[in-house]
């Protein structure tokens, strides 16, 4: 090795990389895993017709025929979960359908520029020579 090469200098040489394939990926933990498969689309055909839906839909569906063809078992599954989801949503707050007095202001100031664009549009607009 010569000395009056910088040892640091030829160390790392651009266009070429120790790990080609980058870092890996995080194992995904069980709730993803769970998530991740339920979410994906599966075939069911509906009265002679193929739809694509989730696996969380079909098997929904699934337990709702189970249930109101006279397995027990399923419709009182069927029942909780539906009560449970009825609760749910009747717990959730309201959606605000009011706007608070911010929103009001900018919506109103949002308005009035329109209002002014308008005017100015129909004053000056093509069809008018003026």
């Amino acid at each position: 090795m010569s000395e009056d090469r910088d040892p640091k200098s030829g160390r790392f040489q651009k266009g070429f990389t120790a790990n080609r394939n980058g870092r890996p990926r995080k194992a995904p933990s069980v709730s993803q895993a769970i998530l991740g498969a339920v979410n994906e689309n599966v075939q069911i055909t509906e009265r002679g017709k193929r739809k694509r839906v989730t696996k969380l839909l079909a098997t929904a569906k699934q337990l709702a025929n189970q249930g109101a063809s006279g397995d027990l078992r399923a419709g009182k599954l069927a029942l909780e979960f539906a009560q449970k989801a009825e609760e749910r949503l009747a717990a959730a707050p309201p959606s605000s359908a009011e706007l608070s007095a911010s929103d009001q202001a900018i919506a109103k100031r949002i308005l009035m520029r329109l209002r002014a664009i308008i005017e100015k549009g129909t004053d000056h607009g093509p069809d008018n020579a003026g």
